[in-house]
């Protein structure tokens, strides 16, 4: 049995994607018990949703995941699920700290992200099956 795909229903695939988020401002404040709850929420996020957190790290003013998730799942609904929850997480336990860095509303992250999907191959492996086909 290939362990490399998921199955549910009719559909057989393997979604992943590398996904950097960076802080407004690029404020250095993703360091010491900031990072550690900001880690431990996203990795508690894909419990209720129904992803796959394969590997995650924070710099200081950015953090990168690398996540699997279903076919009926949109990329930038999963970024917008991850920002919103960690955001108000944050807010609600370091309010008086973040209020001093962002004082005009209660943000965390920038408004843009970066995602690139990643595969088990090569885009010249798929490029000379698909030719091979027919």
């Amino acid at each position: 049995m290939d362990n490399r795909y998921n199955r549910h229903n009719r559909r057989k695939y393997s979604l992943k994607v590398h996904i950097v988020l960076v802080t407004k401002y690029r404020k250095k404040l993703l360091k010491g018990s900031i990072a550690d709850d900001v880690k431990q929420k996203i990795f508690d996020i894909p419990n209720t949703r129904g992803y796959e957190i394969i590997a995650m790290e924070a710099d200081k003013d950015h953090m990168h995941f690398l996540i699997s998730y279903d076919t009926t799942d949109r990329v930038c609904d999963i970024v917008k699920i991850v920002k919103q929850e960690t955001t108000y997480c944050l807010w609600q336990k370091y309010g008086s700290f973040l209020s001093k860095q962002y004082w005009k509303k209660r943000i965390f992250w920038s408004d843009g992200y970066f995602a690139c999907s990643i595969g088990e191959v090569s885009s010249a492996t798929i490029q000379k099956y698909i030719e091979s086909q027919g």
